[in-house]
C-alpha cells in the first residue's frame, strides 16, 4: 500500500525539479520543500518492515537557551555544516522511505491560546533565549523506538543538554485501550 502526500505542485513540475537544490543560505536540500513551490513527498513502509508494523514518532527539534550557545560558538563553516545535517537527514529519510513530514517552525512569533468566556485568549510564547521552543519537527515512520533515536541523534541539538526529543504517535489501538 502506498500512502502519498500532495501538496500544490507535484514533484518535477518546473518550479519544483525533483534533483537536490540550493536554498538561500547555500544549503543543499532535496527536492522541493517550501510550500510555496509544492512538493510531492512519497511515504512508503521502510524496507525490511512489514506492513502495518511500523510505528510513527515525531522528532521534536528545539531550541533553548544551550541551542543558542551551540550555535554562537560555532564559525561560519561549522554553522553551514550543522544546517546541512537537517537536509542531509531529510534526503536520507526520503531516500527509505521513513519520512512522512518534516517543517520548520517560526522562532519569532509562537503564541499560546486558552480558550476565554467569549474568544479565545492569545499570549506570546516566551523566547528561545529564555526557554525552549519548538522549531521543527519530522514524522518518521520506523520499525521501531530505536531508529528513531538513532535519527535524532544525527541532529546538532543531539548534543545539547537537553537533546532532541522523540514521542511515538498514538494508533487508532491507543485511542481504544483509552477508551476501555
Amino acid at each position: 500500500m502506498e500512502r502519498r502526500s500532495w501538496h500544490e505542485k507535484p514533484m518535477g513540475s518546473p518550479s519544483c525539479d525533483a534533483s537536490l537544490t540550493w536554498n538561500l543560505q547555500g544549503l543543499r536540500s532535496p527536492g522541493c520543500r517550501d510550500p510555496r513551490l509544492g512538493s510531492d513527498t512519497l511515504v512508503t513502509t521502510p524496507p525490511g518492515v512489514a506492513e502495518g508494523t511500523a510505528m510513527q514518532y515525531l522528532i521534536l527539534i528545539h531550541s533553548n537557551p544551550s541551542v543558542i550557545e551551540l550555535f554562537a560558538g560555532m564559525t561560519d563553516e561549522q554553522r553551514r555544516e550543522a544546517f546541512q545535517t537537517y537536509w542531509d537527514v531529510e534526503s536520507d529519510l526520503q531516500a527509505s522511505g521513513e519520512l512522512v513530514e518534516s517543517k520548520a517552525l517560526e522562532e519569532k512569533v509562537q503564541r499560546y491560546v486558552q480558550r476565554g468566556p467569549q474568544a479565545p485568549i492569545v499570549t506570546d510564547a516566551p523566547l528561545a533565549e529564555t526557554t525552549e521552543i519548538i522549531t521543527g519537527f519530522y514524522l518518521v515512520d520506523v520499525a521501531g523506538e530505536e531508529r528513531a533515536f538513532e535519527i535524532a541523534a544525527r541532529f546538532p541539538e543531539a548534543a545539547t543538554e537537553r537533546g532532541v526529543r522523540v514521542v511515538r504517535v498514538w494508533t487508532q489501538a491507543d485511542f481504544d485501550d483509552a477508551m476501555a
